[in-house]
């Protein structure tokens, strides 16, 4: 595309890939802004599959209600293995949904108005499977080991004082390992940046963001 160095901008997943990329690719990069910030250790994921219990204690029960008890202290495993390896497709379908709704129903801090459409819930459910059951093909902490080639960047991040899909510690300690990044943590917020509060905390993030890759590198346009 003729592009030779762009700002890189992610939310939840995104982050953990615009992350990834920018370490991979550091020359490539004039700045980074990241929206409820996912590093995909081994605690991230075991606090998304078993720690929400804490605070969602409903939610989890439902979630694990699909799996024998006795396979429950391991979420993860049984979820995978049964969405892409079990033989029964409509039992690999359900627990694809039901992956798809646990997620849908602790990453908002505002109650939604409607149920979650689930035009792509066992799409979703069958991806996350794969990506979760291979580690997210990461080595565990790899963004925070490599975070040195990305120190130089400007870097913003916004992320919900109460988000409980990518807790606040996932941003707390790459801001750690940027020590000139710029880390927002928004009172009222969760994980939907599409929520007032956290799309508010994004517009400001990206106007200094703006400024600050104008600062370092010059002018640039947008488009």
């Amino acid at each position: 595309m003729g592009i030779e160095q762009w700002a890189v901008t992610g939310g939840s997943w995104g982050s953990c890939v615009a992350v990834a990329y920018a370490e991979a690719h550091a020359a490539r990069c004039l700045g980074l802004l990241l929206v409820s910030t996912w590093l995909c250790r081994a605690k991230d994921t075991d606090w998304w599959f078993q720690g929400v219990r804490t605070v969602f204690p409903e939610v989890w029960e439902q979630f694990a209600s699909c799996v024998p008890a006795n396979k429950r202290p391991n979420l993860l495993a049984s979820y995978c293995d049964a969405i892409l390896h079990g033989t029964d497709t409509e039992k690999a379908n359900q627990m694809a949904r039901q992956l798809y709704l646990y997620e849908e129903a602790f990453m908002r801090f505002e109650a939604p108005m409607a149920p979650p459409p689930e035009d792509n819930a066992i799409r979703y459910g069958r991806i996350f499977a794969h990506y979760a059951s291979n580690g997210f093909f990461l080595k565990d902490a790899q963004l925070l080991e490599d975070a040195m080639a990305i120190a130089d960047l400007p870097v913003e991040m916004v992320t919900g004082r109460y988000d409980m899909c990518t807790t606040p510690d996932n941003a707390f300690d790459l801001k750690e390992k940027l020590p000139n990044a710029v880390l927002t943590i928004v009172p009222g917020a969760g994980h939907n940046p599409m929520e007032t509060a956290l799309a508010r905390a994004c517009i400001g993030a990206a106007e200094r963001l703006y400024k600050s890759i104008n600062s370092k590198f010059g002018s640039v346009s947008y488009g």
